[in-house]
């Protein structure tokens, strides 16, 4: 009996121990087969090759040449996803392929537009695939989440004209949507975000030369910012290639640049290059931008005469002699350097768009000739008059605020405070720039801007503190939105009547002396804010009427109350009225109650 139980027993054990094991090799081939087809023999990177295949809904093992022959852009960022109650911002990187109309739309409005400005980026989405609301990118561009770590792998998009792997845009709205997510994330549970992290990690950090993307012949827009390419050899293989940028990247070594008979632009703003002697061979270029490069002469561009937009921002330079042979030249941004004079640029009668701001700059006599100007920064310079300007009549915008010269005085404290002892004090010169729109004069010893009544198309003024006390005339400037005259003298605001079109109105800390004159300068329902805080003199009557005549409008500066004489005070002086609307002897109440209320309650804690 036993014995026969034992075979019995023995017969059970062999048939499950034949099951398992056909069962763990029938996992072991289903593991073996998905890993089989779940592994790109192109790739180098399976990860990618991974994300791509789901994307396309098939295995990775399928994925075929002719299946990427299609797509001819490629664009890898980071996204970010809006936090909620129940989940913080997360972070993720994401790829974005387009097809041959797809790039050609992206190319084209890549030569077209100006740089962004920060606003628009701030107003940017977070997902860099925000545009999916356009049937256009749905229907040309796919977009999944992932990130390449191998550049070889590029090579495998033969048609590729567009090759983005964190561009410099893309890298400042990684900074700043990295604070705006950790803040929120405080309120949601999350962690905060490291936006240098986030860039290192999703940028391509094998790739030390141009030769790992040998193969794209169609090439013309590369964009490496904060990779860690060191030298553009290999550059001569990029026939097609019109852009190249490798802001913030490692780059030290451009003596290939002349090998490319094609390239158009390059930036190199804040890399390691610090011969820029190899451009003399650059041919073909039209756009150059070498900020921060702590540059302080620029005698190895002086030949590059095709140049047409140049930024040198942010280096070390103290005149622009260098350079006075780049005539051609319709941009030239040249902030955040030393510049004391700019005699270097008087013959460049093509200059369109000129940036000079945060400079040693005293006199900009230079740009009397330059009458295609459109756009000017001079702000914070040491600018003490704007002669020079009267011919400039295609300027639209002038940006001109924080100018002078200022020196440390010291009171009879000891205290040491600096004092702006001369300025832009006129703007006659500006009376025949008549194309204006945006004029900016801040910070000035401005006292006058009666020449400005002929500036018929100017949309937004701002002279916020100066010194002035007559605005006659800015009645006329019929298209004036915005209008901020903050911290003058200014008395008699009558020249105000007429301005239909205005919605913005900021006359705070002046003398004026009455509103009332106001009823009828504006258009009900077009002005919306009004702000006149700290103009003492104003009549309190005059503030209901001109309550009444913008009911619509956001009327600041009006006191609480209605100011009373005081009685008994000996001095004979009046009782003042702060913006709560108490009287100073009532404040002074109130803050020896509350210093008796904490009398009180420190000795009830002891």
């Amino acid at each position: 009996m036993s014995k026969k139980y034992s075979k019995k027993h023995q017969k059970v054990v062999f048939i499950i121990t034949i099951v398992l094991c056909v069962a763990v090799l029938a996992a072991t081939l289903l593991v073996t087969v998905s890993s089989y087809l779940n592994t790109s023999p192109m790739f180098n990177d399976q990860d990618f090759a991974k994300a791509l295949a789901e994307q396309l809904d098939v295995n990775a093992r399928s994925l075929t040449p002719e299946m990427l022959e299609q797509y001819e852009y490629i664009r890898i960022t980071a996204s970010f996803t809006s936090p909620s109650t129940d989940n913080p911002s997360m972070v993720y990187p994401i790829c974005t392929l387009g097809n041959a109309a797809f790039a050609e739309r992206i190319i084209s409005e890549a030569y077209a537009e100006e740089e962004e400005s920060e606003e628009e980026t701030n107003e940017s989405s977070s997902d860099s695939s925000a545009e999916s609301s356009d049937p256009f990118y749905t229907d040309n561009s796919i977009s999944f989440y992932a990130y390449l770590n191998n550049a070889e792998d590029l090579n495998l998009f033969p048609n590729l004209r567009y090759v983005s792997i964190i561009g410099a845009y893309d890298a400042y709205t990684i900074e700043y949507n990295a604070s705006l997510y950790s803040y929120y994330n405080q309120f949601y549970g999350g962690s905060s975000f490291d936006a240098s992290s986030i860039i290192q990690a999703i940028a391509l950090s094998s790739v030390k030369n141009l030769d790992s993307f040998s193969e794209l012949k169609k090439l013309e827009y590369l964009s490496l910012s904060h990779s860690s390419l060191t030298s553009l050899k290999g550059i001569s293989k990029l026939t097609s290639l019109k852009v190249l940028d490798l802001t913030s990247s490692s780059v030290a070594d451009i003596t290939a640049v002349g090998e490319s008979s094609s390239l158009e632009e390059l930036y190199l703003a804040a890399t390691n290059v610090k011969d820029l002697s190899p451009l003399t061979d650059a041919k073909a270029l039209k756009t150059l931008d070498v900020e921060g490069l702590e540059l302080e002469d620029l005698s190895m561009l002086s030949s590059l005469t095709t140049l047409e937009q140049l930024s040198v921002n942010n280096n070390k330079l103290k005149d622009l002699d260098d350079i006075k042979a780049l005539t051609n030249l319709d941009y030239l941004a040249a902030s955040g350097n030393e510049l004391e004079n700019i005699d270097g640029i008087a013959d460049m009668t093509k200059l369109e768009t000129l940036d000079l701001r945060s400079n040693s700059i005293a006199d900009v006599k230079a740009l009397a000739k330059l009458t295609a100007l459109e756009t000017v920064d001079i702000s914070s310079n040491k600018i003490t008059s704007l002669e020079g300007f009267e011919a400039l009549t295609k300027l639209t915008s002038l940006t001109a605020n924080d100018n002078g010269v200022k020196e440390e005085k010291e009171d009879d404290d000891g205290e040491k405070t600096t004092e702006l002892v001369s300025s832009i004090t006129s703007v006659e010169p500006l009376k025949n720039c008549t194309e204006l729109t945006t004029l900016n004069l801040d910070n000035n010893l401005i006292t006058d801007l009666s020449p400005l009544s002929a500036l018929t198309k100017l949309e937004t003024l701002t002279a916020d503190n100066n010194k002035i006390t007559n605005i006659e005339g800015l009645g006329k400037l019929e298209a004036l939105t915005s209008l901020s005259l903050s911290d003058n003298e200014i008395e008699d605001v009558s020249s105000l009547v007429g301005l239909k079109k205005l919605t913005t109105l900021d006359m705070s800390a002046n003398k004026i002396k009455g509103i009332a004159v106001l009823k009828d300068a504006f258009a009900d329902g077009t002005i919306t804010t009004i702000t006149l805080k700290d103009n003492a003199d104003i009549p309190y009557e005059d503030w209901d009427v001109l309550s009444e005549a913008y009911p619509k409008a956001t009327i600041t500066g009006k006191p609480s109350s209605k100011p009373e004489e005081s009685s008994g005070d000996e001095s004979g002086d009046e009782t003042s009225e702060d913006v709560s609307g108490e009287t100073s002897e009532e404040v002074s109440e109130d803050v020896s109650a509350d210093i008796s209320e904490a009398s009180s309650d420190a000795s009830a804690e002891e």
